[in-house]
């Protein structure tokens, strides 16, 4: 099951499913509430009422979840309601994503709301993973620069929470922490890494040596081979 990036959608696993699906793998992927061009008017959600619902509607049996960027947070909450619901996921892959300090978060929350969301959507148009936005109509556009900011602040919100609750609970699901060495998103991953050990107590590092931040679709057959690798067999 995975979790899409700020202002992204179901379609970003697309390459990773196609990769896996020889291997048996089966790959999910959540369309955020308000993130369908096609339902404008539906409503954006926090960290916590997208992992409840995706929560109900996980089937029985072996899952991974991956979150990333923005989704890891949805990918550590689905976690710890799986825990508390006595079916813990098999791992949690947090993808291009790693634990900022509470004033980098509050920050980068203040930059992102003080941008309009064409503004958003012309940054995004910077980054090859965004060059569908060339075909949006501008009122699509606008609706892309609203869902980034909201998934940025919400999930901002939420590692905020996971830093501030004294003593929170860890969970016990294994968490892999995936970074490509040209991130300049996730700098100092060897040092860095162990900060979701705030949130885990099993914290592992794997590291590409290209692909960018949205490596899960510039490099998916090397990620659908670690998912793979990782992947409990029968």
């Amino acid at each position: 099951m995975c979790f899409p990036y700020a202002g992204g959608n179901a379609v970003n696993f697309q390459l990773l499913a196609r990769e896996l699906a020889p291997q048996g793998v089966a790959v999910s992927a959540v369309e955020l509430p308000g993130h369908d061009i096609s339902r404008p008017d539906e409503p954006l959600e926090d960290v916590v009422a997208i992992a409840r619902r995706v929560v109900r509607e996980l089937p029985d049996g072996p899952v991974m979840l991956w979150g990333h960027c923005a989704g890891g947070t949805y990918a550590i909450e689905a976690a710890r309601l799986l825990e508390i619901a006595g079916r813990p996921a098999d791992r949690v892959f947090i993808g291009a994503l790693l634990l900022e300090d509470p004033a980098e978060l509050r920050r980068e929350s203040t930059e992102v709301t003080a941008l309009t969301n064409r503004e958003i959507t012309a940054r995004l148009r910077g980054d090859s993973v965004y060059v569908e936005l060339d075909m949006f109509k501008a009122e699509r556009s606008e609706q892309v620069g609203h869902a980034y900011r909201h998934d940025v602040c919400s999930t901002n919100d939420y590692l905020l929470s996971l830093q501030d609750t004294p003593r929170p609970p860890r969970l016990t699901t294994p968490v892999e922490v995936v970074v490509t060495a040209d991130d300049p998103t996730t700098r100092e991953p060897q040092q860095r890494y162990k900060l979701w050990e705030q949130a885990a107590g099993s914290v592992a590092l794997y590291s590409f040596d290209e692909g960018g931040h949205y490596f899960v679709r510039t490099r998916a057959p090397d990620v659908a081979a670690l998912v793979a690798a990782r992947c409990p067999r029968a």
